[in-house]
């Protein structure tokens, strides 16, 4: 029978259920989630998978094992494309084979972090409705997964949810293991994803500044040294983390690729509509989440301890930082803030639901009027949640975007088996909708060279690390096959293959197919043509 326990970590009474429930009730979570990430994969997308990003993260990884490193592809921290490689080391697959196996159980890990951290706040019954959410009803996290967007998720759902999970651990139970683990936890962030790193940064530093305020205004020296230190070391280990990847002398004098990437991404993104947060995350998530944190906030004037009050200062940051940098162009990524919001809105979502089931729970004990309330907040909140998780289960065994057409995969097939292995690679910039060129880079061993449209090149997000002039040439290529300027890029940046796409303007098709002594047409179906160059000298 249910019954409702000691105040938690925020000083809110929570419910508490038999233990031999908490195995099964994880358990069928955990199932439905995974349940949600591969039926649509099992039923459309196999051998493939859904999402343009993978191919980038494919790219990485079979530059990381080819060469330790992937220097002229993108900014991007080593973390997952090291995993990746080892794993395909180990089982001697490539990327693009083993990430139909793996990737979708990257929802099933979103909702694991989500559960750890509900549970060290409030009990197990907290911790898998925190699961539910994240892995069942909300959005952004099963979108980002759709767009191949797994680092983000490794980093902001998981990564970054563990560190505040380490982090009132550490309130709790200050000792050299706790802030050991917070270090640790945190200096991995810096290894997965900037945005995410950023995040980390900014909860910590505002973490820091409000907590030792506190402790020192309540003369608790000891623990504000400890936290001090903690703060400190994980600090200090990130930025190491940050020196090893990203060269941080030369970033901050402004002389990197990273410090470039910055200053172009700052500002360039707009900030949604704030209706699109609905959209984006689920209105269940958002309006539980909103009701959570006011209970968290709430929450204070019950509160008996100094790591009572430490945990609702952090989780009350965590969910009002996220919310502002989704409503701000400065930091250069509110829509990612957005939809990473879902994190901690799932964690303080749960304790809503919680205390929502509780007061139905215990309606006989409640008057008339608030006992009326209380049942019918809760069957119309299993309704909402239900119909979402039906609505979400069934979008999610339909067709996904962004796959690749069978057409384009022999194409890629094709290159991959006739690829030397030296030399450049140049494509359109898109091969089918949703599929940027990046996808026939992956199946056909990327060597060097991207193509992006001119809107992109004059307006990038972001650039490869090899700078814009890569991209030039590769649009010289494309759109001047039989000019002497395409001549000088392909001899001097070895072009083995020239892959076009035929549908669309990406390419001067004509302009290939009038020059047979200039390109050899060497593979062909009705969505692609490859030509080999023949790298004869320019003869104006």
């Amino acid at each position: 029978m249910p019954t409702a326990s000691a105040p938690g970590a925020t000083g809110t009474r929570v419910l508490s259920l038999p233990t031999a429930l908490r195995g099964p009730a994880l358990t069928a979570v955990l199932v439905l989630t995974a349940l949600r990430s591969y039926v649509g994969v099992v039923l459309h997308d196999w051998p493939y998978l859904r999402g343009s990003d993978l191919y980038s993260h494919a790219v990485m990884a079979e530059q990381m094992m080819a060469h330790g490193n992937y220097n002229t592809y993108l900014i991007y921290p080593p973390g997952f494309s090291t995993l990746t490689a080892v794993v395909c080391r180990l089982s001697g697959l490539p990327p693009l084979a083993v990430f139909p196996v793996l990737a979708p159980a990257l929802l099933v890990v979103t909702a694991l972090g989500s559960y750890a951290l509900a549970t060290r706040l409030w009990g197990w019954e907290y911790g898998v409705a925190a699961a539910a959410l994240t892995g069942l009803v909300l959005v952004g996290a099963y979108e980002g997964f759709a767009g191949g967007r797994y680092p983000d998720l490794i980093d902001a759902y998981f990564l970054v949810t563990m560190a505040v999970a380490a982090l009132v651990t550490f309130y709790q139970s200050p000792s050299a293991r706790s802030g050991a683990l917070l270090t640790l936890l945190g200096g991995a962030v810096v290894f997965y994803h900037s945005v995410a790193t950023l995040y980390l940064a900014v909860l910590m530093a505002l973490v820091g500044l409000a907590a030792l305020g506190y402790l020192v205004l309540k003369r608790e020296r000891a623990q504000a040294r400890a936290l001090l230190l903690a703060l400190i070391a994980l600090a200090a280990l990130s930025a190491v983390c940050a020196l090893v990847i990203y060269g941080l002398p030369k970033f901050l004098g402004g002389g990197s690729a990273t410090a470039t990437a910055v200053s172009i991404a700052l500002g360039s993104q707009p900030a949604l509509a704030p209706g699109h947060l609905l959209a984006e995350l689920a209105p269940a998530v958002v309006w539980l989440g909103a009701f959570g944190i006011a209970m968290v906030a709430v929450g204070v004037k019950r509160v008996s301890t100094p790591a009572q009050v430490l945990t609702i200062i952090t989780m009350v940051i965590w969910c009002l930082m996220m919310y502002l940098g989704s409503r701000t162009a400065v930091d250069g990524f509110p829509q990612r803030f957005e939809r990473d919001l879902g994190a901690p809105l799932a964690v303080v979502g749960a304790l809503a639901l919680g205390v929502i089931v509780m007061s139905a729970v215990r309606w006989r004990w409640l008057r008339p009027a608030a006992a009326l309330l209380a049942v019918t907040a809760a069957a119309a909140g299993v309704v909402v949640l239900a119909v979402q998780v039906a609505g979400n289960l069934r979008v999610a065994a339909k067709p996904g975007t962004g796959v690749i057409t069978p057409a384009v995969a022999a194409a890629g097939t094709w290159l991959g088996h006739h690829n030397p292995g030296s030399g450049t690679i140049i494509s359109t910039p898109y091969m089918n909708p949703g599929i940027s060129n990046r996808a026939v880079l992956a199946m056909g061993g990327y060597t060097g060279l991207q193509s992006y449209e001119p809107y992109r090149i004059a307006h990038p997000r972001s650039l490869p690390t090899a700078g814009r002039q890569p991209l030039l040439d590769s649009r010289t290529v494309l759109m001047q096959p039989a000019s002497c300027q395409a001549a000088e890029v392909l001899i001097r940046d070895d072009v083995k293959f020239v892959v076009l796409y035929r549908i669309g303007d990406g390419a001067d098709l004509a302009g290939f197919a009038s020059t047979p002594a200039l390109y050899r047409p060497v593979y062909s179906n009705r969505s692609v043509i490859i030509y080999q160059p023949t790298h004869a000298p320019c003869r104006p």
